[in-house]
């Protein structure tokens, strides 16, 4: 048996094509997730593109905090280290 769908597969996300070149601070990231997240749950889940739409707008805001909450993790620890060494 020959499996066709790999053939056809292309992930949502491909890192070595997408990349985020701005990270936002971390409280507009959470707004901007709050304000995409308010604005897709209205999608017609009955309507192929909307979830699709809903799908891959979620997907670029979860990105985008994940993103943040690194950057702000990178900068409290680097904040702890030097702390530490005055």
């Amino acid at each position: 048996m020959t499996d066709y769908t790999s053939a056809l597969h292309q992930p949502l996300h491909d890192p070595t094509r997408h990349t985020i070149g701005w990270t936002p601070p971390l409280d507009i990231a959470l707004d901007l997730a709050r304000k995409t997240l308010a604005e897709q749950e209205n999608a017609n889940i009955h309507d192929d593109r909307a979830m699709l739409s809903a799908a891959v707008r979620l997907e670029i805001r979860l990105r985008e905090l994940l993103a943040a909450l690194d950057a702000e993790n990178a900068r409290s620890v680097g904040s702890d280290l030097a702390e530490r060494e005055s």
